[in-house]
């Protein structure tokens, strides 16, 4: 009598996906409304583009993980994929907008390049790459945003102490976040929340304060 193999899929927590499925609304209103109060077009345009940014961010993980387990296997991965890509975009987005409102110069200029190539590759690598261990993922996000780094000078000159202390604060924050999603770990209450839903608070977190730095730079 042969043996059978069944594989049980792990529990996943029941609020998996919610609090970004929430947040892509607010994060649309929030940039129209700062927008609205923009003293210039340029400004409106980076807070439009760093909230629609994470704004896309919110929505495709939301959809991936609250709506796609209905889907069929291939539509699921295409999901899984689109989640994992748009961190990418969001990362390129963010520095567009950063870029607009506070950053001169070339040194600026070619990491504004740098970023939309990174994020053109690393969207494609989870096309090529979907399945790799997840601390590979982490690397490349963490590696696109050290780059950050360079202009973190020509920000002290612009935005001054308390916007690099909110974008490195940010930043921080969502690389906590990684660091948990690459261990699995910790998962506090396993059949609510779970490392998982710690990474994407991190991200809310670091969205509040990226958008809330251009904000409070850009309306004052």
């Amino acid at each position: 009598m042969s043996d059978v193999h069944v594989t049980v899929e792990p529990e996943v927590p029941l609020l998996r996906g919610l609090l970004h499925a929430v947040s892509c609304p607010v994060a649309l209103i929030t940039g129209g409304v700062l927008a609205w109060l923009a003293p210039t077009p340029r400004t409106a345009v980076a807070l439009l583009i760093m909230s629609t940014g994470f704004a896309a961010i919110f929505g495709t993980s939301g959809i991936y993980h609250r709506v796609s387990h209905r889907w069929s296997p291939t539509a699921r991965r295409r999901a899984r994929q689109a989640d994992h890509a748009m961190i990418f975009l969001g990362m390129a987005t963010s520095y567009t907008a950063i870029w607009l409102v506070a950053l001169d110069g070339w040194i600026s200029d070619a990491v504004l390049v740098y970023c939309w190539c990174a994020a053109v590759l690393g969207m494609l690598s989870k096309v090529w790459f979907l399945d790799a261990r997840p601390s590979r993922h982490i690397t490349a996000y963490i590696g696109f945003g050290l780059v950050g780094l360079v202009v973190v000078p020509s920000l002290w000159e612009s935005m001054g102490a308390s916007g690099v202390a909110m974008m490195l604060a940010g930043g921080l924050i969502i690389a906590l976040g990684a660091v948990m999603y690459a261990n699995q770990r910790p998962n506090p209450i396993p059949r609510w929340v779970g490392h998982h839903e710690l990474f994407h608070a991190t991200t809310v977190i670091g969205y509040v304060l990226f958008v809330g730095a251009i904000a409070n730079f850009a309306l004052r």
